[in-house]
């Protein structure tokens, strides 16, 4: 079966006092998510896959259910997962979990801060910053948001394959 939509495209004209007429484009989609499951089939007694792994997602879904902070964590990565604000606050869900990788002493430790000045510098970061307020010194290296997104989803996924771990122990 085959799930996906098309995008619809709706048409709006307005017309304004002196007559002119305004032309907006309104779009729409959905989006579907598919998981499976890996098979394999033996042929002349050598095993060969025929379907992929299936995405972890499925199961960072039922770790969400089970772990509040993950829960969390999803909840901002679907509200905004694009600027550094929510990225920031997604990275501040993991400290309160203290996810050791990013804690005091912790591999990422240095990346977490190169980050966390990016995201609080004005002078670096413009409107985007956390804070307004002119920063003594800027990173000496800051991150692009691209860059730090990647980073952000890099701890995500060694956060969640560590909390998946925890929930398969249980």
């Amino acid at each position: 079966m085959d799930a996906r939509k098309n995008i619809d495209i709706e048409n709006i004209v307005q017309i304004d006092d002196e007559g002119k007429r305004l032309y907006f484009k309104a779009l729409s989609a959905s989006a579907c998510i598919r998981c499976s499951a890996s098979a394999t089939l033996q042929i002349d007694g050598t095993s060969q896959e025929v379907f992929p792994q299936a995405h972890p997602i499925a199961k960072w879904i039922a770790v969400a259910h089970n772990d509040a902070r993950v829960a969390k964590a999803f909840d901002l990565i679907s509200a905004d997962f694009n600027s550094l604000h929510s990225l920031y606050k997604i990275l501040e869900v993991m400290e309160e979990d203290n996810f050791k990788p990013i804690m005091r002493g912790g591999r990422y430790k240095k990346m977490v801060g190169n980050f966390t000045h990016t995201a609080d510098c004005y002078q670096t970061t413009g409107i985007d910053a956390r804070h307004a307020k002119d920063l003594k010194h800027p990173p000496k290296n800051p991150m692009t948001r691209p860059e730090a997104k990647s980073f952000i989803i890099m701890l995500l996924q060694e956060w969640l394959r560590e909390k998946e771990t925890e929930l398969n122990k249980r």
